[in-house]
């Protein structure tokens, strides 16, 4: 594909990651997430993906970006090796890709290091393995349950309505501490009604902007120059 050609000449990342992945093969969607010290939690967004359609998963590229910076500290380096070799003997019914950022000489640069960068490089790793400029680029988080319809409603929405990209709707796993599982609706409620009240304006910035719920096109992502490096408000 030239956009993706023409993307990757001026703004992609590749050396010195790329993705451990064993077919040969384009893929119609990819969903990327950056994992950092999220050994226990992993294993559960990546059963949640597994439950989605069997047929839908045949061509779904899952790719796991495996991410620490230079000088982090011990607990999510032993941590992320933990994930890194957890995942070399895990089976799914779509493909895994895993990029590890985190061994010894592939740890992001201290100064950009962070969920921005991660996610760039997965989803800039993934465009050569899409089919189309119009293949779909799912973002979501490594403590993130997705539903069992999650790519099924997501690809329908998009041939429907015809966008290049879009938002999910998103509700925070519940807590048993009372007080906590309070501030986390308050939080929840705060983020929609801001989005709301900008979207009343008429602005076109009114809905709520979260790494976890992103989702668009090979073709818009390329057009906006990828995904920002910036270490805090990488989503805008």
């Amino acid at each position: 594909m030239q956009v993706v050609q023409a993307y990757l000449k001026k703004r992609g990342i590749t050396d010195p990651w790329e993705i451990d992945l064993k077919a040969d093969k384009k893929f119609h969607q990819a969903v990327v997430i950056p994992a950092y010290g999220e050994a226990e939690l992993l294993p559960h967004t990546l059963t949640s993906l597994d439950n989605n359609d069997a047929l839908i998963l045949k061509d779904t590229l899952v790719i796991v970006v495996i991410n620490n910076a230079v000088h982090s500290v011990e607990s999510i380096l032993k941590n992320n090796q933990t994930t890194l070799n957890n995942l070399k003997s895990s089976q799914y019914n779509y493909t895994l890709g895993v990029v590890d950022a985190t061994s010894s000489e592939f740890e992001l640069p201290d100064k950009q290091a962070g969920v921005g960068l991660a996610r760039k490089i997965g989803m800039d790793l993934s465009l050569p393995h899409l089919s189309s400029s119009e293949s779909l680029i799912f973002c979501t988080d490594a403590d993130t349950i997705v539903s069992k319809n999650y790519i099924e409603k997501v690809l329908t929405y998009f041939d429907t309505n015809r966008v290049q990209a879009a938002v999910v709707g998103f509700r925070h796993l519940e807590s048993n501490d009372k007080k906590q599982e309070e501030a986390i609706r308050q939080y929840e409620i705060y983020l929609l009604t801001t989005a709301e009240k900008m979207r009343a304006t008429g602005s076109p910035y009114g809905y709520v902007s979260m790494g976890s719920t992103m989702v668009c096109t090979v073709k818009a992502y390329c057009a906006v120059g990828g995904m920002p490096r910036k270490k805090a408000t990488e989503d805008f």
